[in-house]
């Protein structure tokens, strides 16, 4: 604010305003990755994005390992994600009738909604230290009808706890002070699903138009036979159609018996595992494989939690995909450090390495002086797949990503020859620019169109690229002489 002390005179005049320092936050800098598994508490099948671990506390409760998602959520900070969201699998929701004309519903499905005491007096209905009058006004009383009341108690921000809604009374009349006295208490709530897999397929239907660049499953696992790894790949070759690519992680499951007995019989069954990952999309069939990561192999971490764990193991599907979305496409996750991994549970021996790398399967090892890093990085596509590799996959990504965004501006323009060779510029400027980050080696491309294609308003990029391929081996011969 500013004070003209001196009406009269002409001159200069500065206003100071208090903006309160008000920001939008920064976007993140790396992909995304969302984290689906469950939780103690929080909202079911809708991805939130907590910024701070007391966030995702406050929202999700503490963890524990039977449910992984805020642990999940430490995992993929610590590797560097800075866009990590997380989607809670919902249990059973506990509700109750009350008086056959109110139904009461934990707010979230789980335990800790179970129990609650629903209490209806001649005045009030009560419930955790919360209290609603059945009437308007004390002194002249008039009844609130149920509507008001649900109102008054779903909109009420103290109220945590229960949700009602209308069962058998009819919306707007009838009074609340019909409710007959008595004790209800809810029953039934469970923390996780009790079909998983049909969680999974629910929950997926509502994500196949979401955006995101990683989608990594927690305490589903590829080995256990219930198709959650053929489930997924169909899920992100689904997303990848639809939006954005979209690349599924999922790991084995954790190894209880780590002995060299149960390493080796573990080592045994795995490295036979044989998915059927030929997946139909949009009425065409695909290798699904190209979508999917598996990870083999527990790491350690750091509990920062309340729940106070100290170090735990778990599987490293969330940390390797938070890894992967801090690097650019070319680069591959192959010889990286974990960063946050403390150590592996158990080790492999470089034979059993080899053979899981050559199936496909994304594994680990700790390397003095750098911590623990990821010894491949494949996807699960075929062997003879031009897709093998995750970095080529995210190449082809990456290429797709920015020629969508340079050639949609000419959407709607006239289809003619100035149109087109703007739209062949600016095709060569990304090819260009990808090639001198490393991405592409060589490119070569046209833009085609039929005389009916021009007629309908279409045009065809035909685009053959040489891909980045990544540094596998480095060898060295020495020879000795007895002198040079």
């Amino acid at each position: 604010m500013s004070v003209d002390i001196y009406p009269h005179l002409p001159g200069y005049r500065t206003t100071l305003r208090d903006g309160h320092l008000k920001f939008a936050p920064p976007s993140a800098a790396t992909q995304s990755v969302l984290l689906i598994g469950t939780a103690l508490d929080g909202p079911g099948n809708d991805p939130r994005r907590p910024m701070t671990l007391a966030q995702a506390e406050m929202v999700y409760d503490v963890p524990s390992p039977d449910f992984p998602l805020v642990l999940g959520w430490q995992e993929a900070i610590d590797a560097g994600c800075e866009d990590v969201r997380l989607v809670r699998l919902p249990g059973n929701v506990a509700e109750i009738s009350v008086d056959g004309k109110l139904l009461a519903k934990g707010r979230y499905s789980g335990t800790k909604y179970n129990g609650i005491d629903i209490v209806v007096s001649a005045s009030a209905i009560s419930f955790e230290g919360l209290e609603y009058d059945l009437e308007t006004d004390d002194t002249t009383p008039v009844s609130k009808t149920l509507d008001e009341l649900i109102q008054e108690m779903n909109t009420d921000p103290e109220n945590i706890f229960v949700r009602f809604e209308l069962e058998g009374a009819t919306s707007g009349s009838s009074d609340a002070t019909d409710i007959s006295t008595g004790t209800s208490t809810l029953t039934g709530g469970t923390d996780a699903p009790a079909n998983l897999k049909t969680a999974l397929t629910n929950l997926y239907e509502l994500l196949v138009d979401y955006e995101v660049d990683m989608v990594v499953v927690l305490g589903a696992y590829a080995d256990d036979g219930e198709g959650y790894a053929e489930q997924l790949a169909e899920q992100c070759a689904t997303m990848s159609q639809h939006n954005r690519l979209t690349v599924g992680f999922m790991a084995t499951s954790p190894l209880d018996d780590t002995s060299l007995a149960g390493v080796a019989s573990y080592y045994n069954t795995v490295k036979d595992l044989d998915l059927n990952l030929s997946v139909a999309v949009e009425g065409t069939t695909l290798d699904g494989g190209r979508y999917l990561c598996i990870t083999i192999g527990d790491l350690q971490f750091r509990d920062r939690t309340s729940a106070n764990l100290g170090l735990y193991s778990a599987p490293g599907a969330a940390a390797t995909a938070a890894l992967a979305s801090t690097l650019p496409g070319q680069s591959a996750i192959t010889n990286k450090t974990v960063p946050g991994a403390r150590s592996v549970a158990y080790r492999f021996s470089m034979l059993q390495l080899n053979e899981l790398s050559g199936k496909g399967f994304i594994t680990f090892r700790p390397r003095a002086g750098r911590g623990v890093v990821v010894v491949d990085g494949p996807t699960s596509a075929d062997r003879d797949s031009d897709y093998v590799r995750l970095s080529t996959v995210r190449i082809v990504g990456d290429i797709t990503a920015a020629l969508v965004a340079v050639a949609e501006p000419f959407i709607g323009e006239p289809s003619n020859q100035v149109s087109r060779n703007a739209l062949h510029t600016a095709v060569k400027n990304v090819l260009d620019s990808s090639q001198e980050t490393g991405a592409i080696q060589q490119y070569v491309f046209t833009i085609q169109a039929s005389p009916a294609e021009m007629v309908q308003g279409i045009l065809n990029i035909m685009l053959e690229i040489v891909p980045a391929f990544e540094l596998r081996k480095i060898r060295t011969v020495i020879t000795l002489r007895p002198e040079l």
